[in-house]
């Protein structure tokens, strides 16, 4: 489904065909999005007021679901403090304040990045047949992975055990183990280069 057309209301509704367990992008206008985890069968009801989304919906529907929605509303809670520090800073570059103020806001991005590590490890290790540690495992701060196969291999083989018995054959787990298994041969090859 490419869009949807809201009610008098806003209220819509759409249904999707599926063979598999997928994530799904939920957007309105330009503005940030929600993501979806849906399976076969699955309904989800999410609820919000205008000018609220994504940071307020509600999200009732399978575990799954709202444990990404969850743990992708913390994260939204984070990324927007880090916008808000790097916006402090920027409206000081080139002034007396910008220096002492880049040695202050360091500790704390420092402080915000560990939290979301934190919550990323959590997160995989107590629900690691979700599906939605795939998205856990590759989300990024700006352009950097917070959760990496150097650092964190084994959450990404605990990852990939559990969801390859709990989802065989599904496309994204299978990208999964392949990553890994490039990199563990990668990691041996290594050495001899």
């Amino acid at each position: 489904t490419d869009s949807v057309q809201t009610g008098p209301e806003g209220s819509f509704r759409f249904a999707l065909n599926l063979k598999e367990t997928g994530f799904y992008l939920l957007r309105t206008g330009n503005g940030p999005y929600s993501i979806l985890i849906v399976s076969p069968g699955d309904t989800l009801n999410l609820n919000w007021e205008p000018g609220q989304f994504p940071e307020q919906v509600v999200l009732k529907g399978p575990e799954d679901a709202v444990l990404l929605h969850e743990f992708h509303l913390r994260s939204l809670k984070r990324k927007t403090a880090v916008d808000s520090l790097q916006l402090l800073l920027e409206s000081h570059r080139g002034d007396s304040l910008f220096v002492p103020l880049t040695l202050q806001t360091d500790s704390v991005f420092r402080a915000i990045w560990e939290e979301q590590r934190e919550e990323g490890s959590r997160f995989i290790r107590s629900h690691p047949s979700s599906i939605g540690c795939l998205i856990v495992l590759d989300f990024t701060f700006g352009a950097r992975k917070v959760l990496t196969l150097d650092e964190d291999l084994e959450l990404y083989k605990m990852a990939d055990s559990a969801l390859s018995a709990q989802y065989p054959g599904n496309r994204h787990v299978v990208s999964l183990h392949s990553r890994i298994t490039d990199f563990e041969r990668d990691q041996k090859l290594a050495p001899a280069r």
